[in-house]
């Protein structure tokens, strides 16, 4: 059986002959499965990014959360999370029905539909593919594929197609919140053009694998196959189990990292005992066990999809926590202005971009730092209902106690600062941010 193979960042797609003949041709029968165009408008190929670096078993916490975040920003994929959804008393948002309970509820969702809409989702054989990363939770993609027999011209030896049959092929990769594991259903539907091969005479086989962990291992489930036609009426679900690795000094929250992935199969009694790989999807996943003390108070395992950048979003126009987000907009923009102020001819540089501090030790540090600064050179007495914020966060690693002057304090009214912080802390629970975790600040109107 011959096999062709067509390898991108994150899918390997191979081809493999199996099939039934025709007058005219001789030889055994093959069958192969290819991508063909969407029978609709065609949508956009995703952006080429270079593939994730396999990193060496045993690398620490912090060579892991660089390198996941090199990755991240290759990706080009962001996704904004508005801190008014993580505040106290805010109502959830609603979840499709296919979302597991074990990702959070404060996040906005795909459904199938809505991933074969968007370009980053659609499977592309011949560029570097990543998938549509919705945010930390959720991964999907989609493929038109088509399946056909082939066996050699009489004469000439060359494969001619002589049946075949299209059809779409979309994953959903699913996170938790609540244990080391990650979900995937799989969706078949828009069949067409059936030539011999038919909905009921062709199937697929899903198995499980993964691949290049820097720790730990996966448990994987069964296998699964069905017909296309039985596929078609449901979803197929299957979760991969993580072991993580133990923890140590250099990797204190347990972290992981690998590449989870389906092979897809195809058999057809066109062509008995013959089988096609039609490829293997795989998006990078990060398992973690943070459940130590002063690691960021989790209490649970998680997984997640670590190839995108969070946007940490305040509006300044929020009449709960506005005043925080009008501080930070000032440091933001013109932070020459803010107080501590430059030394003189210095210029203060204060970072769009943070880091998340878990360590209470370091994180006081930060706060003390500032409120020295805003009890020297900012009013006193302070006025009543009034309390001293700062940027960068006490909560991030480029706080106050950094020993330079790139950080602004800012009196402001004791419930803005007080709300914001307790929101911010949920996001962190939320969005699973493990300490030295990145994310962007935005302000918006």
């Amino acid at each position: 059986m011959k096999f062709r193979r067509i390898i991108a960042a994150t899918l390997v797609l191979t081809s493999g002959s199996v099939g039934t003949a025709l007058a005219g041709n001789t030889g055994p029968p093959s069958s192969t499965v290819s991508q063909s165009a969407p029978p609709t408008s065609a949508i956009a190929a995703p952006k080429p990014v270079p593939p994730f670096k396999p990193l060496p078993r045993g690398a620490t916490g912090a060579e892991i959360q660089k390198a996941l975040h090199t990755y991240a920003s290759s990706t080009g994929q962001t996704y904004t999370v508005n801190g008014a959804d993580f505040r106290p008393g805010s109502r959830p948002k609603s979840k499709p029905a296919m979302a597991p309970a074990a990702v959070p509820d404060r996040f906005t969702y795909l459904t199938p539909e809505q991933c074969r809409t968007k370009p980053e989702g659609r499977m592309d054989f011949a560029s570097n593919y990543v998938g549509k990363i919705q945010n930390h939770w959720q991964w999907c993609g989609w493929i038109d594929m088509q399946a056909y027999t082939t066996t050699p011209h009489l004469l000439t030896g060359v494969p001619v197609k002589n049946a075949s049959i299209d059809f779409r092929l979309t994953i959903i990769g699913w996170g938790s919140s609540t244990d080391s594991s990650i979900k995937f259903n799989l969706y078949v539907d828009n069949i067409r053009n059936p030539i011999k091969m038919t909905p009921q005479n062709t199937s697929l086989t899903f198995r499980p694998w993964c691949d290049g962990m820097s720790g730990g291992s996966c448990s994987l489930p069964n296998a699964q196959t069905g017909t296309i036609a039985a596929l078609s009426t449901g979803a197929v679900s299957m979760t991969t189990t993580v072991n993580l690795p133990t923890a140590s000094a250099t990797n204190p929250d347990r972290i992981t990292t690998f590449l989870a992935g389906i092979n897809v199969e195809d058999t057809s009694t066109l062509a008995p005992g013959q089988i096609a790989t039609i490829g293997s999807i795989k998006p990078l996943i990060r398992c973690d066990g943070a459940t130590a003390p002063n690691r960021g108070g989790f209490t649970t395992n998680a997984c997640i999809y670590p190839g995108v950048s969070a946007a940490y979003s305040l509006s300044k126009s929020d009449p709960v926590i506005g005043e925080v987000a009008q501080h930070i907009y000032w440091a933001q923009t013109d932070p020459n202005s803010t107080t501590p102020l430059p030394a003189a001819g210095d210029q203060k540089s204060i970072p769009h971009e943070v880091q998340r501090e878990v360590d209470p030790v370091k994180r006081d540090a930060n706060g003390d730092v500032a409120t020295h600064t805003c009890d020297t050179q900012l009013q006193q007495p302070r006025p009543p209902g009034k309390s001293c914020d700062e940027y960068p966060f006490r909560s991030t690693k480029q706080g106050a106690a950094t020993g330079l002057n790139d950080y602004s304090v800012a009196l402001i009214t004791d419930t803005h600062n007080s709300l914001e912080g307790s929101q911010r802390g949920q996001w962190y629970t939320d969005d699973r941010y493990l300490d030295g975790d990145y994310f962007r600040v935005v302000v918006t109107p």
